[in-house]
């Protein structure tokens, strides 16, 4: 999926669930690669090999989408924000920068709920691409070790 196909999601409210159905196949990968990293099923160098690729291709699919709904979520705040304070200062009402967050906060409560969702799963790919780094090392470090 190239940017301008990620971005055409969040232009807007009710296209955003649509980029969450585009992951769920990414996100059921690495609920099914921490399960076995769990289990201590990823026993090979070759599935350990494997599964470093996979997770670093899903690395690299998720983290633009993360990085637009990142940028989607501060833009729609900042827009939001100022909308408000233009009305109320149109309607000659005192602006109250915190309540004009806490308001603006609301209205894109969507993006950042999407946001949070892709960062985290990019946080988990992140530490489970670590994780089959030390395993394939140690693997790789026994194999050597036995064959000597």
């Amino acid at each position: 999926m190239n940017y301008k196909d990620i971005e055409q999601y969040f232009e807007t409210d009710d296209k955003l669930e649509g980029i969450l159905e585009k992951g769920q196949e990414i996100f059921k990968k690495i609920d099914d690669i921490s399960g076995k990293m769990r289990s201590g099923l990823l026993t090979t160098t070759i599935e350990c090999s494997n599964t470093l690729q996979e997770l670093s291709g899903i690395f690299a699919y998720l983290n633009p989408i993360y990085k637009i709904a990142e940028t989607s979520e501060k833009d729609k705040f900042e827009r939001a924000y100022m909308d408000i304070k233009k009305d109320m200062e149109a309607n000659n009402e005192k602006f109250v920068s915190a309540s004009g967050e806490k308001e603006a906060s609301i209205i894109i409560k969507d993006y950042r709920r999407i946001a949070h969702i892709f960062e985290a799963y990019i946080e988990v790919c992140k530490v489970l691409i670590g994780s089959c780094q030390s395993l394939l090392k140690a693997l790789t470090e026994e194999k050597n070790f036995t064959t000597n």
